[in-house]
């Protein structure tokens, strides 16, 4: 296809959308510095959380590949859970806060305030298989 040009001369469309500008920057990857300085609060952030209440017995493996056949593979097992973590990984798992909360009968708030002091992952595992 072909259009005319500002001076007259036919400008001619090769078919391929044109290339859109990037409105930001690229990404500068961190520097040893700033990875450490990271690890480090990363590590001050865990070492601030209260111990959690852990299951026991033969349910752990089968709670784990629960966790594991939705994807989510890197829960810290001393996190304690929180209603934003708590819907975030529900949501990375597939499942929407309000199928959530229809499936288990509670708000998640009510849901960590009845299960005070349990692992995230746990809470985690245990949503998914109500709502399987």
């Amino acid at each position: 296809m072909t259009a005319p040009s500002s001076d007259g001369a036919a400008i001619v469309d090769s078919g391929a959308p044109a290339p859109r500008e990037m409105p930001f920057s690229a990404r500068i990857p961190p520097t040893t510095e700033q990875r450490a300085q990271a690890r480090v609060a990363r590590a001050a952030q865990r070492a601030a959380w209260p111990p959690v209440r852990q299951p026991m017995g033969e349910d752990v493996p089968y709670l784990k590949g629960l966790l594991r056949a939705r994807g989510l593979t890197h829960i810290p097992e001393a996190e304690p859970a929180s209603v934003p973590r708590l819907r975030q990984l529900l949501r990375r798992a597939g499942i929407t806060q309000g199928e959530a909360e229809e499936t288990v009968g509670l708000s998640l708030a009510e849901l960590i305030e009845r299960n005070k002091g349990i692992a995230l992952w746990w809470l985690v595992a245990t949503t998914l298989e109500a709502s399987a």
